[in-house]
C-alpha cells in the first residue's frame, strides 16, 4: 500500500490516464476528483464489497458461478493483494 499527502488543489495519478485530485477536506472526509478515460470503472470500496457480499450470496443460493460480478476485478481486502507493490 502506497501512502501519499496532497492538499487542496494538488493531484496524483494512479494509472495512464487516471489522475486524482484533493478537491476539498472538512473535518475527517476528504473530496476527490477522479479523471479517467471513458471506459475506465471507477466505484467506491464499499459498493464493491456490497456487490461481492451478493454475488457470494448469490452462489450460494444459486449455485451458478456466471453470477460472480466482479471477485476478480476487485479482490477481497482480506487479501489486498492488487499486484506487485
Amino acid at each position: 500500500m502506497r501512502l501519499l499527502s496532497r492538499r487542496i488543489g494538488q493531484s496524483f495519478v494512479v494509472a495512464e490516464g487516471v489522475t486524482i485530485t484533493v478537491k476539498a477536506i472538512r473535518g475527517d472526509r476528504v473530496r476527490l476528483a477522479v479523471d479517467a478515460p471513458e471506459g475506465v470503472r471507477v466505484s467506491r470500496w464499499e459498493i464493491i464489497e456490497e456487490l461481492n457480499a451478493a454475488a457470494e450470496q448469490a452462489l450460494v443460493t444459486v449455485g451458478r458461478p456466471s453470477l460472480q460480478v466482479c471477485t476478480e476485478q476487485y479482490p477481497s481486502r482480506r487479501g489486498e493483494s492488487s499486484g506487485p507493490a
